[in-house]
């Protein structure tokens, strides 16, 4: 089993599932789709205080059917990326996915590269660092991928509280 999260994860991967579905219902009249999880994690993980199993970020997006996304990438560092796609494709064996293992502020714009030729589908962006693992440029780079389009990346930016403080005076 991965980790073990407490109500106010849970409570955002139930708010990503329902947006997702939104988000796919909206762009249902285009062929493409893509989807982009920047820390994608593990494939399972569980409810701190009763056990229950938690679906992760990449598994919620996979499950998305109506219609599906078309194009996912999930980024993970090396040593957990074997593990997540191994899960990934044991039960979603015909989807185009890619786990892409390395530190996401290095894969996203090679990635998002490969995917210039689809830069005009719809576009959703999970970011949700453990702290303040991700850097400017990688969202930079994610903002720009539809340069020129009418809309831009979707982007779903989390921030790890304890790394945001109010200030003391203004």
């Amino acid at each position: 089993m991965g980790r073990a999260w407490g109500y106010w994860t849970v409570g955002k991967l139930d708010l990503l599932r329902d947006y997702l579905d939104a988000f796919t219902t909206a762009s249902s009249s285009l062929s493409e789709r893509i989807y982009l999880d920047v820390f994608a994690g593990v494939a399972e993980n569980e409810e701190r205080h009763t056990g229950r199993e938690v679906e992760g970020s990449a598994r919620i997006a996979l499950s998305i059917d109506t219609p599906p996304f078309t194009r996912l990438r999930f980024f993970e560092l090396p040593n957990k990326a074997p593990g997540l796609d191994a899960a990934l494709r044991a039960d979603y064996p015909d989807r185009d996915f890619l786990v892409v293992p390395g530190d996401c502020n290095h894969e996203v714009p090679g990635v998002l590269d490969q995917l210039k030729h689809v830069a005009w589908a719809p576009t959703f962006a999970f970011v949700d660092p453990d702290g303040m693992e991700a850097q400017w440029r990688t969202l930079e780079a994610l903002a720009d991928f539809r340069s020129g389009q009418k809309t831009k990346v979707e982007l779903f930016l989390l921030f790890a509280a304890p790394h945001v403080h109010p200030t003391a005076s203004r």
